[in-house]
């Protein structure tokens, strides 16, 4: 059966990629890859085995194309700019990076090639160089930024970055002047390498980087690049510091045009936007993606809560699309508001917003687009907008912890009074709540709720009134509804009783007040019964696993009552 390899060219030589099984996906995996302008020719190489052991290799496709060395890059309008760098070390952490990729997006898109490449690898920052203006153009814009508009800050800090500049190309031209190791099977292998060796007092974990670096720009494609960083992270899934540098690097490429290939075919931006959430989460489905294997990887690493920096990554996209993007519907207009609610609503969970203040400002800002209506107003109106969108008035009032940590504060502040005020004029628990769903959930944004508003920046006075108003209308309802006694109806099993009250005692589920402490009462009064030990084991079909139920419950139980 032939075998399918999938090749770039790369300075004139043909390198594999990947490889398909069958002929007509092969065809299209490499029109992608030639759909990216930096990639001069791709190919498609058919194999067949042959009974003697043989291999008959035949071109089945071919493309390629001229692209020159003058072309004109650009670096990119950007309008936020994080706190200067003090110490060069951070000017190779992840906000930095960031900011680079951002500047310099239209450079690092065409060339394929990470900001991470950049700043380890002396070649990829010659080539940089070589393009005329582009890094004095983005140093300059950063300049302006981080100067806060005053001329001789800005003066200031433009020379500082130059100097700064200067000594990342020279420790990198020095670095690769070392004896190093280069990457086999995993990253960690070559860290380890990298601490055995000479390296003239530099420190081994950035010569590791550097190592990286010239790994990853001999691949001249995303998705190479890519597939290529997962390999390293699935061989390395048990080591915490090469999978945390991997996951640096790859958050880097998240940042670009790539994503496209990862999230698939999306209809719209509306839709795009919350596919890159269920990859932020680990939700999204793989095989709706052309990027294959690396897909599923970095989906499940990102479930999995190790690869964060990729995470961020993708929900800092989010969050700047939903500012300054297109529409979210650019086929149908009408569907506009739709797509909003459905990205909303994707990003809004049972403890709040997906982040906090920055996902309440995107929102916002996403919304006046809708209003089409400018100014001090315009933000008004945005605001008081998104605040009636939400499903129930828990999520509202942790809206307006949010948007009041943002720049909508100062314009929106009577505004998000009076809204604090139709909370206070709720009164009953069910009026909350507009949305169906489990009781136990609503208790659970309840609890986010206060404990939201009790962390926020308003007067202790505003908080003291709406925790303790919050707190009113929950044990006005458990009391009301005899919640409680239900669930502790001595008809019951004492196992059943026990368990749930104790899933209502866990964190998270009710804020602290009259509920809580009555939940918890109650339980420690089941606790304290005769038998109750003997009781709670009563016809368990695996003893030992219902021993370690009990045992799990008086540790809640002591832990609640610390």
């Amino acid at each position: 059966m032939p075998s399918y390899d999938i090749q770039t060219q790369q300075e004139g030589n043909w390198v594999t990629q990947t490889t398909e099984d069958g002929k007509e996906e092969a065809i299209a995996t490499a029109k992608r890859l030639f759909g990216n302008k930096a990639c001069t020719g791709v190919r498609v190489m058919q194999s067949v085995t042959k009974a003697d052991g043989s291999i008959i290799e035949t071109e089945v496709h071919c493309e390629t194309r001229v692209i020159s060395a003058s072309e004109k890059i650009k670096s990119s309008q950007i309008d936020w700019a994080p706190p200067p760098c003090k110490e060069l070390k951070e000017f190779y952490e992840l906000p930095s990076r960031r900011l680079i990729g951002r500047v310099m997006r239209d450079y690092c898109d065409k060339m394929v090639v990470t900001p991470t490449e950049i700043l380890y690898n002396v070649k990829e920052a010659s080539r940089v160089q070589d393009r005329g203006t582009i890094i004095p153009d983005a140093l300059n814009k950063v300049a302006a930024l981080q100067g806060e508009g005053d001329v001789a800050k800005v003066k200031a800090r433009e020379a500082d970055l130059n100097k700064r500049t200067d000594e990342i190309i020279a420790r990198a031209r020095k670095a690769d002047r070392l004896a190093l190791p280069r990457i086999d099977k995993s990253f960690s292998a070559a860290i380890k390498a990298c601490r055995t060796i000479e390296t003239q007092g530099e420190d081994p974990l950035y010569v590791s980087m550097v190592v990286l670096a010239k790994d990853l720009s001999g691949v001249r494609n995303w998705l190479g690049k890519l597939f290529r960083l997962c390999k390293l992270a699935e061989a390395d899934k048990d080591d915490g510091l090469a999978l945390a540098l991997l996951d640096g690097v790859i958050a880097d490429a998240l940042a670009g045009s790539v994503v496209q290939d990862i999230l698939g075919y999306q209809a719209n931006l509306g839709q795009a936007l919350c596919a890159m959430v269920d990859l932020a989460e680990g939700k999204l489905v793989p095989e709706k993606s052309d990027a294959g294997q690396a897909a599923g990887i970095i989906n499940a690493y990102c479930g999995a809560g190790k690869f964060p920096a990729s995470r961020h990554s993708l929900l800092e996209r989010v969050h700047r699309q939903m500012c300054t993007g297109g529409p979210l519907s650019r086929s149908d207009p009408d569907k506009e508001k739709d797509e909003f609610k459905r990205v909303m609503d994707r990003l809004t969970k049972t403890t709040g917003l997906y982040s906090g203040p920055e996902t309440a400002e995107a929102l916002t800002m996403r919304y006046g687009r809708l209003l089409e209506k400018g100014g001090k107003s315009g933000r008004i109106a945005s605001f008081i907008g998104v605040f009636f969108l939400f499903p129930d008035r828990t999520s509202s009032a942790q809206y307006l912890c949010d948007i009041a940590a943002t720049s909508y504060a100062e314009d929106c502040a009577e505004a998000i009074e009076e809204k604090f005020d139709t909370i206070a004029n709720i009164r009953t628990f069910p009026e909350l709540f507009r949305s169906t769903g489990p009781l136990k959930e609503k208790m659970q944004r309840l609890s986010a709720a206060y404990k939201s508003i009790a962390a926020s920046v308003f007067p202790d006075a505003i908080k003291t009134k709406l925790c303790h108003h919050l707190n009113y209308l929950l044990d006005r309802f458990v009391t009301e509804s005899q919640m409680l006694e239900k669930m502790d109806a001595p008809a019951g099993p004492v196992k059943d009783r026990a368990l749930i009250m104790a899933q209502f005692c866990a964190t998270g589920i009710l804020p602290p007040g009259k509920t809580l402490d009555r939940f918890r009462e109650r339980l420690i009064a089941l606790m304290a019964s005769p038998d109750f030990d003997q009781k709670f084991m009563e016809g368990a079909a695996d003893k030992e696993q219902s021993q370690k139920s009990l045992n799990a419950l008086k540790q809640l139980l002591a832990k609640t009552a610390a």
